[in-house]
């Protein structure tokens, strides 16, 4: 079985845009630590989130944190520094994060990363979701990336669909959706338990009060493959 651990990133604004139901599909099982599920019932958090997690899906688990004396990661939260702990903790095989400074320490300690974007991409690519309306909806939340990065994932996506590369399994998406506003029901003016927040929780005021923006989305062969053959292992 691959085993993938998530931060609170990916499980917020997925459940924000109603695409949380992707990660079952994509991998099966998804493990987070402890840590993270109390940022995601914060009082702070959206409602929608919240209720997510009052009634937990059995895909996905949370799991009391390892010891993280052995992690030298002081420049991260400590939601983050309890994803790569359990990632090693568990061996995971993928860790879905966003935040560029934490990508990069989970990719320094050997984990393959995707975000946000990344699982999208990954789910469009199998016919599992249409990428732009999702991209329309992740931009009417406050997900911190440019706006240039989605679109040029966008069109990437679009030139490998149009050149008979873009399915990695089922068929693709075709019924488009139109594309929603700021003022659509995926807008949020609370704050978000996440690294993008305007302000930090209280209960997190260790926190930097501004936090890297998310990392790139997947922008190689590579990477996609790779992100693929953990979905085509699953048993």
């Amino acid at each position: 079985m691959r085993i993938v651990v998530s931060d609170t990133g990916p499980l917020n604004y997925l459940t924000l845009i109603e695409a949380i139901d992707l990660l079952p599909r994509l991998f099966g099982r998804v493990f987070a630590p402890a840590i993270v599920g109390d940022e995601l019932r914060h009082a702070r958090a959206p409602a929608v989130v919240r209720d997510w997690l009052a009634a937990r899906p059995a895909w996905f688990e949370l799991v009391e944190t390892p010891p993280l004396a052995t992690l030298l990661l002081p420049a991260l939260d400590p939601g983050e520094r309890a994803a790569i702990a359990l990632a090693h903790s568990l061996r995971a095989d993928l860790v879905l994060m966003d935040d560029r400074a934490g990508v990069a320490a989970a990719r320094a300690e050997g984990f393959a990363v995707a975000g946000t974007l990344g699982v999208l991409d990954l789910a469009a690519r199998r016919g599992l979701t249409d990428l732009a309306a999702m991209l329309a909806r992740l931009q009417a939340t406050n997900f911190r990336c440019r706006r240039e990065t989605m679109d040029a994932l966008l069109a990437q996506f679009e030139a490998e669909r149009k050149g008979g590369r873009g399915s990695l399994g089922s068929q693709e998406t075709k019924r488009p959706h139109p594309p929603l506003n700021r003022a659509s029901r995926f807008s949020t003016n609370a704050a978000i338990p996440s690294r993008w927040s305007a302000v930090p929780y209280s209960a997190w005021n260790r926190r930097r009060s501004k936090r890297t923006p998310s990392a790139s989305p997947i922008s190689s062969a590579r990477l996609t493959a790779s992100l693929a053959a953990i979905v085509a292992s699953r048993p």
